[in-house]
């Protein structure tokens, strides 16, 4: 399996550890580019005269906003791999992180034709408020035009929805309306996470007890089972 971070974001959210900045134009891409290729070529010489890169069950381009990178990344992506003779086998699972917001059309498909065979949409929530909390600079018309391009194209997509938000009691929260609609589109997965934030984050005050965390997901984890969802 090979993990290559994109380390790029249109924003900086509040909440998000993963280390990452904002591009000021597309020359700031190029360093990293040129980093990459001397990764990979750093690898090959550790792996010495005994060892070779095998077929790969599962490439995932992560971040970071890899979807910025659109079709200079796949073009970039592509040419270096095959320099280097890193394949994906034939059942392999290619992934790539989209956020609402941050792709187009013609760098979808430049991916689509590399190879990737699954999405990873980083939704978080389906209410206005609560992206607003989160820092998220995606609006709701985003989310949903993300959503119905994903289901209309009969992609293979995932969804990333966070639980364990600031106020979700006193706010009332109704993650299962939520998932509801989010159930519409038909996502062939569903990433579930709990927010977790270090001493600096704004609104460590406000999360959620532990009991009441507890109900959340486990009320979330018995309906996607009632939906056909494997929990693992």
């Amino acid at each position: 399996s090979l993990y290559i971070h994109f380390p790029f974001c249109r924003h900086l959210c509040n909440y998000c550890d993963f280390y990452k900045k904002i591009p000021k134009s597309a020359d700031d891409i190029t360093p990293f580019e040129q980093s990459l290729k001397k990764a990979l070529k750093k690898h090959k010489t550790l792996f010495g005269k005994e060892h070779e890169w095998g077929e790969l069950k599962t490439l995932y381009i992560g971040g970071g906003t890899p979807s910025l990178w659109g079709k200079r990344g796949a073009l970039y992506l592509k040419e270096l791999l095959d320099s280097e003779g890193i394949k994906l086998a034939k059942d392999g699972e290619f992934t790539l992180e989209v956020n609402p917001g941050t792709w187009n059309e013609e760098g979808l498909s430049a991916w689509q034709e590399f190879g990737i065979n699954r999405y990873s949409l980083g939704v978080q929530s389906l209410r206005a408020d609560y992206l607003k909390i989160l820092d998220r600079v995606h609006s709701m018309d985003d989310v949903f035009d993300t959503l119905e391009y994903f289901n209309k194209k009969g992609h293979n997509f995932s969804v990333d929805f966070m639980l364990g938000l600031p106020w979700s009691e006193q706010k009332s929260r109704n993650v299962q309306e939520e998932l509801t609609e989010i159930l519409k589109y038909d996502p062939n997965h569903l990433s579930l996470y709990i927010l977790t934030a270090k001493g600096g984050y704004p609104y460590k005050d406000e999360l959620p007890q532990d009991d009441y965390l507890e109900t959340e997901f486990l009320k979330v984890s018995d309906r996607l089972r009632s939906e056909g969802y494997e929990h693992y």
